[in-house]
């Protein structure tokens, strides 16, 4: 299948490609979880067993020496990553564990299959015995979580991880049982409508709509020059190596590189060859990493380290050689990943609703498409019960009643304690003539229902009791920063820090005046810049927003602050569609 007819699926339906270039270590023995907490970027000590997150491995000079996602299994980190930098954990594991009872080893490095795209959820069903609604709830849901299950007869671990910004799984069965298993999935994907990439075309989806991970050994530099940095480092972890630098960048830095795409003009094709030096009017503007030509944007692209006045977002160069000799193209200056995708929860909202609008407008509750986007919000978002509740609501009104009952128990599991799961069981179970199973649920929806009343009056007294906690705390906070405004009318950090007080006591005025001082004061303030267009909008003052988020978005451009940076963007398409 070639790169034009793949990525469609990819976006509608579901692909299967296999990694043969990443391993799976097992960190052990009974220091192992307090020991790597000292050693990597991320919390790895608070996840909980089945969970997971992104990490990294750093030098003194924080530099990323590994990248990969760490796994919590009792007593035990489950570690994915290439097969090139596995090295790098065995040496420092050498090198740093003194005393600790600390083990490291590889599990065998057989090939890893990823399951990716909007479908990815109901091809993992239907690799499944059973009913699928009873199976739904246990496939893992949050980011990098996971789970032992059993596929197609195969012991099969199933994480939610996904290298191109769909949904998807990353599936590590017993190394001698892979081939096997490769087989047996390829025939499943074929049978379910879905495609499979090789490793060319895989390469280009985790450029268009991924972040890409450049190779440590290539390439020198810090998390925070790229944009998974907010994905890989805690904010509120204890020390470890390299952390220093990777504070200061957080809260003094302006990085001298980043991560940035590259949207290219015209049909002619762009230098290909990384570690390629671009300039523009004369200056050195970055370093070239990958180009590839995407199908979907329809240009040929590439990701680069950019300067910081090369990398703002909508900015248009001609690049050349360092003596101007050489054209490479003209290049718009793009943020990664450079195609839109919509995340999953994102999709099964919009999925969810198409079908309320369909199902309002279907008086004769003939429609089955309702029952199949409702079907297709719910894979994605097993855990939403508006939607499973209104699934089983529909199944029910097309005299499905039996689909419906299972849908309904599946948010019972979900939600124990949901009134209208066990009243819309008690309807179904009715419907059925299943009497007795009718009361039972019936009894328990109508003792359900007198808890949470008392539940209720308790939840807006304690509600109440926190507001005015919150807002003695602001109180006391403006106090303290008036102390230093009487000292420096324009510290930066202080009229921020006002602003914050005011904003969190609903002041949307008073709050919006302090934010516009703190970064007249100090301009590369991201985070006042977002707190602005927030109360400008709380405002109504559409246009001021607007104008508060373009300006923030490139000073945070300009500083590699990416979260306030993303979130800018976020509001600001928000904004663009009101």
């Amino acid at each position: 299948m070639n790169a034009e007819s793949a990525f469609p699926v990819l976006a509608e339906k579901a692909v299967l490609w296999r990694r043969d270039d990443h391993t799976l270590l097992r960190l052990h023995g009974k220091d192992a979880v307090s020991w790597f907490q000292t050693q990597t970027t991320n919390d790895v000590a608070a996840l909980e067993a089945g969970q997971g997150c992104k990490s990294a491995l750093l030098d003194r000079t924080g530099r990323v020496l590994a990248l990969f996602s760490c796994h919590r299994w009792q007593d035990e980190c489950w570690i994915i990553l290439p097969k090139a930098q596995a090295p790098t954990l065995f040496s420092r594991v050498e090198s740093h564990v003194i005393s600790e009872e600390v083990f490291l080893e590889d599990t065998g490095g057989g090939p890893q299959f990823s399951l990716e795209g909007p479908r990815a959820a109901a091809v993992l069903l239907a690799l499944m015995d059973g009913n699928p609604y009873d199976k739904l709830a246990e496939l893992p849901d949050a980011p990098f979580s996971f789970t032992p299950m059993t596929l197609l007869g195969v012991e099969t671990l199933v994480f939610r991880m996904a290298e191109t910004g769909h949904d998807g799984f990353l599936l590590v069965s017993d190394p001698e049982a892979a081939e096997d298993f490769w087989h047996k999935l390829a025939r499943a994907m074929a049978a379910q409508g879905g495609a499979i990439l090789n490793e060319s075309e895989r390469r280009i989806a985790v450029l268009e709509s991924g972040l890409p991970v450049p190779d440590p050994a290539q390439a020198h530099y810090l998390p925070g020059e790229t944009p998974w940095e907010p994905l890989v480092v805690s904010r509120d972890k204890g020390c470890y190596l390299g952390q220093e630098v990777v504070a200061r960048m957080r809260a003094y830095g302006r990085p001298k590189q980043c991560m940035t795409g590259l949207l290219w003009e015209g049909d002619a094709k762009p230098p290909e060859s990384p570690g390629t030096h671009l300039y523009a009017d004369g200056a050195k503007a970055g370093v070239l990493g990958e180009t590839f030509f995407s199908a979907t944007l329809g240009t040929w692209a590439s990701w680069a380290w950019m300067g910081r006045n090369h990398r703002e977002p909508g900015q248009i160069f001609l690049f050349t050689d360092a003596h101007g000799d050489t054209v490479h193209g003209r290049a718009k200056v793009a943020d990664l990943p450079l195609a839109s995708v919509e995340t999953r929860l994102e999709r099964s909202r919009r999925l969810y609703d198409e079908a309320q609008a369909l199902f309002e407008a279907d008086a004769a509750d003939r429609e089955d498409a309702v029952v199949e986007l409702l079907r297709g919000a719910l894979l994605l978002n097993s855990a939403d019960g508006e939607i499973a509740e209104t699934l089983g609501v529909v199944l029910h009104r097309h005299r499905r009643t039996e689909e419906a009952v299972r849908v309904m128990r599946h948010l019972a599991r979900l939600r124990p304690d949901s009134v209208m799961a066990h009243a819309n069981l008690s309807v179904f179970y009715a419907a059925l003539g299943r009497i007795a199973e009718a009361e039972e649920e019936k009894a328990l929806a109508e003792q359900l229902d007198t808890r949470h009343a008392l539940d209720s009056r308790a939840a807006r007294r304690q509600a109440e009791e926190e507001r005015q906690r919150l807002r003695a705390e602001a109180e006391s906070r403006i106090g303290m920063f008036l102390e230093v405004l009487d000292i420096d009318p324009d510290d930066p950090m202080a009229l921020s820090g006002m602003g914050g007080a005011q904003e969190q006591l609903e002041r949307w005025a008073e709050a919006a005046d302090y934010f516009r001082r703190a970064v007249a004061a100090q301009p590369d303030l991201s985070m006042a810049w977002l707190k602005l267009g927030r109360c400008l909008e709380r405002l109504t003052d559409t246009d001021g927003a607007r104008a508060a988020y373009a300006e923030g978005i490139r000073h945070a451009s300009q500083k590699g602050d990416f979260m306030p940076l993303r979130e800018m963007e976020r509001r600001m398409a928000g904004l663009a569609e009101t």
